[in-house]
């Protein structure tokens, strides 16, 4: 997908993304990605710092390396995810399900991963070696 045919999607208020969205310019998206399908988009190295993805389907996407500073992931869905490599510094990720989801190397200083859910996540040498976690057996987060 392009810069104008995401742009148009946006505008359409369709919040349905498929395929290869490395290099698309995010700096004005803020919130109209709350809610989005972005299952198993190619978003290696994006730069999507401060975008609210609240309750946003990222099931199976590939966010290798991508700046997540800042980002509000609250009930969104990371399960399968790849976040290999990823800055999540700062990022709400309460309620999120991290099911499965590849967190080697990831940076998630200052994260608030309450009541996420972490089954069988691979997040060896990632940013994190105390999270403070609430409730680590939540149910998954009921959306709207």
């Amino acid at each position: 997908m392009n810069q104008d045919e995401f742009n148009e999607r946006l505008k359409s208020n369709n919040r349905a993304f498929a395929g290869d969205l490395r290099g698309i310019d995010f700096s004005n998206v803020k919130d109209r990605l709350r809610h989005a399908d972005l299952r198993e988009t190619d978003l290696r190295g994006a730069n999507l710092r401060g975008i609210d993805l609240r309750e946003a389907d990222l099931a199976g996407a590939d966010l290798r390396e991508a700046d997540l500073t800042g980002i509000d992931f609250t009930g969104a869905d990371l399960r399968e995810a790849n976040l290999t490599g990823a800055i999540l510094c700062e990022t709400n990720l309460m309620g999120a399900d991290l099911r499965e989801t590849k967190l080697t190397g990831a940076d998630l200083r200052g994260a608030n991963l309450i009541c996420i859910l972490l089954a069988r996540s691979l997040h060896a040498q990632s940013g994190f070696s105390k999270p403070r976690i609430i409730n680590p057996n939540p149910q998954p987060y009921d959306r709207p």
